[in-house]
């Protein structure tokens, strides 16, 4: 019986559920704290439990761009697990963080042997890429006021 439920993972199976919760180790960091930076290598999926991160750009001349926040329940790092390329962007603790890693070597090994997981990773990738193009859509169709009040929307939608 697994006494502590990943938020990420709560609606597995039990058999899968306890498969991955002997191979997840807990993490925790402090707002401001950096979990990997743009162009580092990515060593594991993160699942919040609690917290909030966001995802970050850094241009050469200063700027920071926020590109997307990802809260409790949800995961991150999956793109760059799965595909094994460097960190697309920096993930900045937004607000406290706790939840769970599962190292790139783990969830490779697992993935063959855990069918709802593997579901589910392929639902949290399509997702993702949905609100990425989505972005980049109205980046090319919108104007700056009407992105941002879709924004502020999407933002009111999820309790931002």
């Amino acid at each position: 019986m697994v006494l502590t439920r990943p938020l990420f993972l709560a609606d597995l199976p039990e058999r899968e559920l306890e498969h991955l919760c002997s191979l997840i180790t807990p993490w925790r960091a402090s707002k401001g704290s950096t979990v990997h930076a743009e162009g580092d290598p990515v060593n594991a999926l993160h699942m919040i439990d609690t917290g909030r991160m966001q995802f970050e750009l850094h241009a050469t001349d200063g700027r920071k761009l926020v590109l997307g926040f990802v809260g409790a329940g949800r995961s991150f790092g999956e793109l760059e697990v799965v595909e094994g390329g460097a960190a697309l962007a920096s993930a900045v603790v937004n607000l406290d963080a706790t939840g769970w890693r599962l190292s790139v070597s783990d969830f490779h090994d697992v993935l063959p042997h855990t069918p709802h997981f593997a579901a589910l990773m392929l639902r949290t990738t399509a997702r993702n890429a949905r609100i990425h193009h989505l972005g980049y859509r109205n980046s090319l169709l919108m104007t700056p006021e009407e992105r941002l009040v879709v924004a502020l929307l999407s933002m009111s939608r999820r309790g931002g």
